[in-house]
């Protein structure tokens, strides 16, 4: 359990500083996914191989990552994995989809979080309100359309955009302050006075 979390921390910590990061989104996720394949730059070739199937290495790199109660269960069921690596085979190819498309979320909110392994810990987990309440591993897991809409939501926070949401039993309305508010969601309740949010947004004045 403690290598585990060594082994977790220390791929984690390599997002810290964006610079030392290969520029290439394939190749930072062929690296999470543990695919032993030094030439891999392109979204075309990374596709190749998860159509092709990916090694159970894979899900046990994304597990070291995660935890393996994100991965081992949720994303490929544990016989699944003793059985392919018993046979020494490749997952099949939802299979290794699904942990394609979580490799790509990990790396676009690790990136966003600097490998604060905390803070990603908490984005994944916690419902969002720009997911109609879904949190993002969920969404993730769920099919490609819902991993593609946790992305779309880290995107928008990395670009400042500006997303508005209907008070809680109020007529007004919260603008989100920051990209780090995007992330991690937002309330405003009706006890809030009516020109401030709990999420450091503020209600737009009245025209």
């Amino acid at each position: 359990m403690a290598r585990a979390s060594s082994k977790r921390s220390a791929t984690l910590q390599a997002y810290a500083d964006p610079a030392e990061m290969p520029a290439s989104e394939a190749t930072r996720v062929a690296m999470l996914l543990a695919i032993d394949e030094p030439d891999i730059r392109s979204d075309v070739q990374l596709a190749r191989l998860v159509a092709g199937g990916l090694l159970p290495a894979s899900a046990v790199a994304l597990a070291e990552v995660l935890g393996q109660h994100r991965v081992v269960g949720p994303v490929v069921p544990e016989a699944t994995l003793r059985r392919v690596r018993r046979g020494r085979k490749v997952l099949s190819r939802q299979h290794s989809e699904r942990l394609y498309e979580l490799g790509r979320v990990v790396d676009a909110v690790s990136r966003a979080y600097h490998g604060d392994r905390d803070a990603i810990e908490a984005f994944l987990s916690r419902p969002h309100p720009l997911l109609e309440g879904e949190t993002p591993f969920d969404m993730v897991r769920s099919s490609s359309a819902g991993a593609e809409a946790v992305l779309n939501l880290i995107r928008r926070a990395e670009a400042g955009v500006a997303v508005w949401r209907n008070r809680e039993r109020s007529r007004g309305r919260c603008v989100p302050i920051g990209s780090a508010i995007l992330l991690a969601g937002f309330r405003c309740g009706a006890r809030q006075a009516p020109d401030a949010c709990p999420a450091g947004g503020t209600r737009p004045a009245p025209k």
